[in-house]
């Protein structure tokens, strides 16, 4: 429900963007979890494939109820889905933490899907310890 994030945003003191991203500042129109509320796109979701959703308990930036409420809406299409709740991940981690610090979330909830008999290794840290948690610390999302 993107009017929902923008408005969280602005709640936690994020400047308002979201709406620069659409076509004359409709969100409700490219929100997802609100398309399928539409017969047309909600017919069109149940051919889906199954859905893996994401989300870190400690993120701040998209309140957990975002999640759950889109994988209900797709759930109602038919879409079957799958949240996983990540403990202590923040919204950036997955993508800017994580890998730096040899922590590829993403990596490892992907990967067994596309290779299921392949083991991913261990990834190097590229940044020590001290400024990967100054960043997590200083990072608005």
């Amino acid at each position: 429900d993107l009017p929902m994030e923008a408005e969280h945003l602005e709640t936690i003191g994020i400047v308002p963007f979201l709406s620069h991203l659409s076509v004359d500042g409709d969100l409700s129109s490219f929100s997802p979890s609100l398309m399928l509320q539409e017969e047309i796109y909600s017919k069109a979701a149940g051919r889906h494939p199954a859905v893996h959703l994401f989300h870190g308990q400690a993120d701040t930036s998209v309140p957990l109820e975002m999640s759950t409420s889109f994988a209900r809406a797709l759930r109602k299409a038919n879409v079957p889905v799958e949240v996983y709740l990540q403990k202590g991940a923040t919204h950036s981690e997955p993508v800017v933490e994580g890998p730096l610090a040899g922590d590829d979330i993403q990596a490892q909830l992907i990967l067994p899907y596309l290779l299921p008999d392949v083991r991913l290794p261990r990834a190097p840290c590229f940044m020590p310890r001290s400024v990967l948690a100054i960043a997590k610390w200083v990072m608005p999302f």
